[in-house]
């Protein structure tokens, strides 16, 4: 299990009980063993090639599953293989999560530093660095247009974020 998968276990089981979910169980194709943490659950991923996380909800008739494939390419991105309906708040903070990861891998923009799980506190680091950043894209844009992309300014905005977020650090 490499670091973004590990983050994207973290990410899941955090979510799930913001949204009334708590993890209840891992099964491995052959034996279901109770886990009710993102650590457990990554101790016993590590040797397992694949394997479903079971969530319950506090109804009980809402309850769900996530299929994981542990190495399954995109440096871990694609870790989440499959899921039960029921569970919607993949669609948000989950896919959310997944989304930065990728950009950061990818090397396109900027991560927001602050631990495995930074949804909590990114709104607020966010928040905090916005005016920089929204004097910055304004700059841009009225130098450029709003469909203007000069490369300079591209890299320009890309400074005054990081310098922004750093002062959050």
């Amino acid at each position: 299990m490499n670091r973004n998968e590990r983050l994207i276990v973290r990410v899941l089981v955090t979510a799930a009980a913001a949204a009334g979910y708590a993890l209840a169980m891992l099964d491995d194709g052959e034996d279901r063993q109770a886990v009710t943490t993102a650590d457990r659950a990554i101790e016993l991923g590590c040797n397992l090639g694949e394997c479903q996380l079971l969530f319950k909800s506090a109804t009980e008739k809402d309850d769900g599953w996530v299929s994981l494939i542990f190495s399954n390419g995109n440096d871990g991105l694609d870790v989440i293989s499959d899921y039960h309906t029921n569970l919607t708040f993949i669609d948000g903070p989950v896919d959310n999560f997944i989304e930065r990861l990728a950009i950061e891998y990818q090397g396109e923009a900027l991560y927001v530093p602050g631990g495995d799980f930074a949804a909590v506190n990114a709104k607020d680091k966010l928040e905090l660095a916005a005016p920089e950043l929204k004097a910055a894209l304004d700059r841009i844009i009225s130098i450029n247009g709003s469909t203007g992309g000069a490369k300079h300014l591209v890299e320009e905005f890309k400074t005054i974020a990081r310098l922004a977020i750093a002062k959050l650090d």
